[in-house]
């Protein structure tokens, strides 16, 4: 099955890729110095930083990287929106394998040979991170956004190797103020309200199936029920004066503010965020396994305010 990260929810809706688009238009604001001031708040010793550069279409990164908790940094300096999913391969020997898999859009012929241990994702101009528990072995980075005629950043180039070292020394994350799980089709966890502020989410894959968590803040005034409408979900039942069709606004009806790339089974990231007070999406463009809808068209999609 051809696999891309993307729907066509209507003429009104957005795909992933004008999801994209459009979130790049603010700057995220997921900063990788808030995760310095929250290490030395929570008494925890900087963890060592993975910095990576993308830009269109590649990868600059160290060859290689340390064992154990890290902070995996993206630098995007391009113009398009990018993020780099961290494959860890099962068999260190099968490099050459997944490099030829990786000229197709086939997932399961990668997934087949890898697994994803998530990563961070980042709008043009803007940094962001994500912490990561690295086991020693060989990885793969690579950028699954598909470009505007939907083919995936990684078939053009957006793809780079690095190995992991074992590494004696030991650290520690700091504390999570937020536990989410993502399964089929849900988000558990993730309260009806949050505080605003510096926070850091432990977010896990608890399902079978791939999974990815982004977040976007709507724009001043939009409900829950609106943003939902935006993304092709509950806009029949949605009543003509809560319609995104009656709403006069200037710009994007949403901005991005940073996420998980898209996660294996079992493997957990903890999540860099400074919410602003505001109303909030998380959702998941990752396609089913079965049916290939995005897995935000089966309910993986979840508002919450911030005060």
């Amino acid at each position: 099955m051809h696999h891309t990260f993307s729907t066509n929810a209507g003429a009104r809706h957005f795909s992933r890729r004008r999801y994209l688009q459009a979130a790049s238009a603010l700057p995220i604001a997921l900063l990788s110095s808030r995760y310095l001031a929250l290490a030395q708040d929570d008494g925890v010793d900087a963890l060592p930083e993975f910095p990576i550069v993308a830009v269109e279409y590649s990868f600059d990164l160290p060859a290689e990287a340390p064992s154990g908790w890290t902070q995996v940094t993206l630098d995007n300096q391009g113009t398009m929106d990018h993020h780099a999913m961290l494959l860890k391969l099962r068999d260190p020997d099968t490099l050459a394998d997944l490099e030829d898999v990786l000229q197709s859009p086939d997932f399961g012929a990668i997934f087949a040979l890898a697994d994803s241990v998530g990563g961070a994702g980042a709008g043009p101009g803007s940094s962001a991170s994500v912490l990561i528990d690295l086991e020693p072995g060989q990885y793969m980075a690579v950028c699954v956004i598909p470009d505007d005629d939907g083919t995936p950043h990684y078939l053009k180039g957006q793809q780079a190797p690095f190995s992991v070292t074992e590494n004696d020394a030991t650290n520690s994350p700091p504390s999570a103020d937020l536990s989410v799980e993502m399964s089929e089709m849900v988000f558990t966890g993730i309260s009806a309200e949050l505080p605003s502020g510096p926070q850091i989410w432990e977010v896990t894959n608890t399902g079978e199936q791939l999974h990815e968590l982004a977040l976007v803040r709507l724009a001043d005034g939009m409900t829950i029920d609106q943003g939902f409408e935006i993304f092709g979900i509950g806009a029949e039942a949605a009543t003509p004066d809560d319609s995104m069709a009656s709403m006069e606004m200037e710009g994007p009806p949403f901005t991005g503010v940073g996420g998980i790339a898209p996660l294996g089974p079992g493997q957990t990231n903890l999540l860099e965020l400074d919410l602003a007070p505001g109303t909030y999406i998380a959702i998941c463009f990752v396609p089913d396994t079965a049916s290939g809808a995005p897995h935000f068209m089966l309910g993986m999609i979840s508002g919450f305010t911030v005060a």
